[in-house]
């Protein structure tokens, strides 16, 4: 096993323990912790974090479903179309970037600036002033 394997592995691991404590998910964590440690190119990357948030959520589902809470099917097909949908317009917004942009680097600094303003949003919707948890 390589290396960068190892290391891919202890980011999955690390990213969904921290999501499992804060309730974010790991999925916003493992691309830019690849991103950082820059050992593949780009569609590899995201390839491996897809795959990571896809399995994690199939064994969130699978436990939850044997604890005993009962999953709503109509929610669970609409939520799981949006995400496909949302998961090929993606795709292809990226691979147009990707096209237009002047080097693969400023795409992984644009998705890590983006995937750091959508945390940013969501701590301040959770945690901010229009929090309903206050």
């Amino acid at each position: 096993m390589s290396s960068t394997t190892i290391i891919y592995i202890l980011i999955i691991i690390f990213a969904n323990t921290l999501g499992a404590v804060s309730g974010m998910g790991g999925g916003i964590i493992i691309k830019p912790a690849m991103d950082f440690i820059n050992q593949d190119n780009l569609n590899n990357i995201n390839f491996f974090s897809t795959v990571a948030v896809l399995t994690m959520s199939i064994v969130s589902i699978y436990r939850q479903t044997r604890s005993g809470i009962n999953i709503d099917k109509k929610t669970s097909l609409v939520l799981a179309a949006g995400s496909i949908l949302g998961g090929l317009l993606g795709g292809e917004i990226l691979q147009t970037f990707i096209r237009y942009a002047s080097s693969l680097k400023v795409v992984s600094i644009g998705q890590t600036v983006i995937t750091i303003g959508v945390l940013i949003i969501i701590l301040l919707i959770a945690f901010g002033p229009m929090s309903t948890s206050h």
